[in-house]
């Protein structure tokens, strides 16, 4: 039975665990694409999980420690960071939705994800996705160049 169970392995994403990130899984992509780790972790400004998309440094490399100052730093801006957020999310939503925000911006969006690219934060092109309370089956994805955001996508 070991037999048949060990070709199955190979299947599987690589699994490893970092003292930072947690439990990484790692999502290969094909030539040409940047490949990732899936990780869940604290984010100490909401108090709760979300999920995070850090980039391979290189095929099957382990995060870098780049990458876990560039978590820290966004915990450590997140306030400054989610004003450049709503200065671009809250109008696009009200466009898109055809009404206002009947109530503030933190009780309409929570920050689900983000992602994690492997270069100091005042370089990185990456994005943050919110969900809405009142369009919940949308997402929300905010571009943002380092800091500043620059644009919103809707998926869903």
């Amino acid at each position: 039975m070991t037999m048949l169970r060990d070709p199955f392995k190979m299947f599987r994403p690589l699994e490893v665990e970092d003292k930072f990130f947690g439990h990484l899984k790692y999502i290969k992509l094909p030539q040409g694409y940047i490949s990732y780790w899936e990780a869940t972790r604290l984010f100490s400004p909401m108090a709760r999980e979300i999920e995070l998309f850090v980039d391979a440094p290189a095929p099957e490399l382990p995060p870098s420690e780049l990458q876990r100052e560039f978590f820290l730093t966004v915990e450590q801006h997140y306030s400054r960071i989610l004003v450049e957020v709503e200065a671009v999310l809250r109008p696009h939503f009200e466009e898109w939705a055809r009404k206002p925000l009947s109530g503030p911006f933190s009780a309409e969006f929570t920050m689900t994800s983000f992602s994690i690219p492997n270069v100091a934060i005042e370089d990185a092109r990456w994005d943050m996705c919110f969900e809405s309370t009142t369009e919940s089956n949308h997402l929300f994805m905010v571009e943002m160049r380092g800091t500043h955001s620059t644009g919103v996508s809707i998926i869903g």
